[in-house]
C-alpha cells in the first residue's frame, strides 16, 4: 500500500517528516502535557530520540508531520497493509482546535481510497482529547488492554474503524485524494 507523500486539507498540509523536524519535534513530545498520553516513545523524549526515529524513516511509510503555517505534530498511518494502525500526537498549544482531526481525516481518507480496512487505534485510558477524535473519525471500542511503555504499564481503549463506518461517519469521511 503506498499512501501519497503530501496531503493537504482547508487549514493543513501533511508532508514526510525530515531531519530538520528533530528539534521542535523532542520540544514538543517531551511537554508534560504531552508525553504521558504517549505509550510507544521513551520519557523523557529527547533531542537524540527525534533524531533516531527521522534516521530510521522510510520513504512513503505513511509519517506525515501536520503543519498550520508551523509544523504542530504528526499523524501515522502504518503503511503495512496486513497491520494498519493510526497513531499521533499534537503540540500542546494547539489542542482543542480540530487540527488533529482533519489530519487523522485526510490520511484515513488517503487509506480508505485503495484498501478496504479496518484500522486500529486506540488511546490511554483518560485521554479525553484523543478519545474525542477517534470517535468524530467514526472509530468504535473494542476493548482495553493493558499496555507496556517506558513509563510503566497503562491502560489503553483500543478502537478500530471499519471502511464502512468511516463512509456512514455523520462527520462525514472527508474527499478522497485523487
Amino acid at each position: 500500500m503506498t499512501l501519497p507523500t503530501h496531503l493537504s486539507t482547508a487549514r493543513l498540509t501533511l508532508r514526510p517528516p525530515s531531519a530538520s523536524d528533530a528539534v521542535w519535534i523532542a520540544r514538543e513530545i517531551a511537554h508534560p502535557d504531552v508525553a504521558p498520553k504517549l505509550t510507544s516513545l521513551p520519557h523523557p523524549y529527547t533531542l537524540g530520540d527525534a533524531e533516531v526515529w527521522l534516521d530510521g524513516l522510510g520513504q512513503n511509510n505513511g509519517q506525515y508531520i501536520v503543519e498550520a503555517g508551523d509544523p504542530i505534530g504528526s499523524v501515522t498511518l502504518k503503511a503495512d497493509p496486513d497491520h494498519p494502525e493510526l497513531g499521533y500526537w499534537l503540540a500542546r498549544g494547539h489542542w482543542g482546535q480540530g487540527y488533529m482531526t482533519e489530519a487523522a481525516r485526510a490520511v484515513l481518507a488517503a487509506y480508505f481510497s485503495v484498501r478496504p480496512g479496518p484500522v486500529p487505534s486506540g488511546h490511554v485510558v483518560g485521554n479525553v482529547q484523543s478519545a474525542n477524535t477517534l470517535r468524530k473519525l467514526g472509530f468504535e471500542n473494542t476493548h482495553i488492554a493493558a499496555q507496556t511503555t517506558p513509563r510503566g504499564v497503562v491502560e489503553v481503549q483500543k478502537m478500530t474503524l471499519t471502511r464502512a463506518a468511516w463512509l456512514n461517519n455523520a462527520q462525514g469521511p472527508g474527499p478522497i485524494p485523487a
